[in-house]
């Protein structure tokens, strides 16, 4: 969570491209995310890659294991917060897919 965090503005660049429009990093890099660059630049903020991760964290710990469906919905309630994280888009239409489906075959404590 802390690497996406710090390495959330230079995601998809090379090691020569960060040198090369930061220099040397000593500190956090304020830009925008290759996602979401509307937003412009931003530091601290995770991205789809962590809230993905908290998203099946969470289902296994509420079900002790991996339960498909349930997985899937929380993929889609994780993702359906409002915050922007840099989904693609298709991430995004299968987290609509996911979260109409799963409204109909499972229930998520």
């Amino acid at each position: 969570m802390i690497g996406d965090q710090l390495g959330a503005g230079v995601e998809g660049y090379s090691a020569a491209r960060i040198k090369r429009e930061f220099g040397i990093v000593r500190d956090d890099i304020k830009a925008p995310h290759m996602g979401i660059p509307e937003l412009g630049p931003r530091i601290h903020m995770y991205t789809d890659d962590t809230n993905s991760m908290l998203a099946l964290a969470h289902s296994l710990v509420v079900n002790g294991g991996l339960k498909a469906k349930h997985a899937a919905k929380s993929y889609a309630e994780f993702w359906s917060t409002g915050i922007k994280r840099g989904y693609p888009d298709s991430a995004q239409a299968s987290m609509q897919v996911s979260e109409m489906f799963s409204l109909q075959v499972c229930s998520i404590s």
